[in-house]
C-alpha cells in the first residue's frame, strides 16, 4: 500500500512541486517589467509585435475569425481586441447530443490588450485578415522615427 510513496521515480507531492513552480515564475515575470496585461498561458488570441524604423506591426493569430468577428480599438498606445469564437455547437446544424473526450480549443467572448511604443501615430493605421492572421500596421510618428544627419567637411 505503502510502497508507492516511497517510489522516487514518482514523488508524492510532485504536483505541488510543478504548481510552485508555476506561481514563482508568474510572480517573477511580474516583477520584472510586467504588468496587468501579461497574457496567461490560455491566451487568446496569441499577438506577436515588432517594429520597423517606420511602423508597428501587430499580428493576431486568430485561426478559424471571420475578420468581422474581432473588434479593434486602439486608444493611445493601448490596443484593445475584442470578439467572439463560436463553438462547434454553434457551427453543427445538427446539434444533438455529444460527448467530449478532449476539448482544447478556444471558444466564446475575448478581449485581450496590448501595450504598444508611446511612437506610435494613431492616425495611420492598418489591419487585414488573410489564412487566419490579423495584421496590423501603426505608423510611428515623424518625430519618433530615426533621421540620417549628414556630416560636412569644415
Amino acid at each position: 500500500m505503502f510502497e508507492d510513496l516511497w517510489n522516487m521515480s514518482r514523488p508524492p507531492f510532485g504536483a505541488f512541486d510543478r504548481m510552485r513552480g508555476e506561481l514563482d515564475s508568474a510572480f517573477r515575470r511580474a516583477l520584472d517589467g510586467g504588468d496587468l496585461r501579461m497574457p496567461t498561458a490560455d491566451a487568446f488570441p496569441l499577438v506577436n509585435v515588432g517594429e520597423t524604423p517606420h511602423d508597428v506591426r501587430i499580428y493576431v493569430m486568430a485561426p478559424g475569425l471571420e475578420a468581422d468577428a474581432v473588434e479593434l480599438e486602439l486608444q493611445g498606445n493601448l490596443l484593445t481586441l475584442h470578439g467572439r469564437r463560436a463553438t462547434e455547437a454553434d457551427d453543427d446544424p445538427v446539434n444533438g447530443d455529444r460527448t467530449w473526450y478532449r476539448h482544447e480549443r478556444f471558444h466564446g467572448e475575448f478581449r485581450r490588450s496590448v501595450l504598444l511604443p508611446e511612437t506610435i501615430d494613431g492616425d495611420r493605421v492598418q489591419a487585414r485578415a488573410r489564412d487566419g492572421v490579423i495584421t496590423i500596421v501603426i505608423g510611428k510618428r515623424e518625430e519618433s522615427r530615426p533621421r540620417r544627419i549628414e556630416v560636412t567637411a569644415a
